[in-house]
């Protein structure tokens, strides 16, 4: 059996007549009319007609999948991000940095001054890295005078 995906507002529901598509689901799917008494059916017409359970499971998997969409991070992601805390500790932990908070309030802050990097940002190793050491190098203009 072929699948067949051409493009089509109506589904051939293998009676001869033409239907409208009510169901969302199969609305957004690619769909098209089973052109003769062939073995060529369209998604729409398995998912009316239960014609191909491997093809439902196909579509349903398709339109459930989602690697950020389930809450759950992977192992990676969540390492990326104690990374990235590790070395925003680092700056906060400076003398530069208690003295930039204590003088200047954050009402106050314009763009020429220090703002710490968001950890969740989507970015590569080398953008952040590249973040970190602007926001570093900001914070060592309020180092102590020695």
């Amino acid at each position: 059996m072929t699948l067949n995906t051409t493009p089509s507002s109506t589904i051939h529901n293998g009676t001869g007549k033409r239907g409208i598509t009510t169901d969302p689901t199969v609305s957004r799917l690619t769909q098209a009319k089973k052109t003769d008494e062939s073995d060529t059916y369209s998604v729409a017409d398995s998912v009316d007609t239960g014609v191909s359970m491997e093809v439902n499971s196909i579509v349903e998997s398709l339109f459930t999948q989602s690697s950020h969409g389930s809450g759950v991070m992977d192992q990676s992601e969540e390492r990326r991000l104690q990374q990235r805390q590790k070395q925003i500790d680092y700056g906060k932990n400076t003398k530069g940095y208690e003295n930039y908070i204590r003088t200047i309030p954050k009402a106050s802050r314009g763009p020429e001054d220090p703002e710490t990097p968001d950890k969740h940002s989507n970015c590569s190793k080398r953008a952040w890295d590249g973040l970190v050491r602007s926001w570093r190098r900001k914070l060592h203009r309020y180092d102590p005078q020695e």
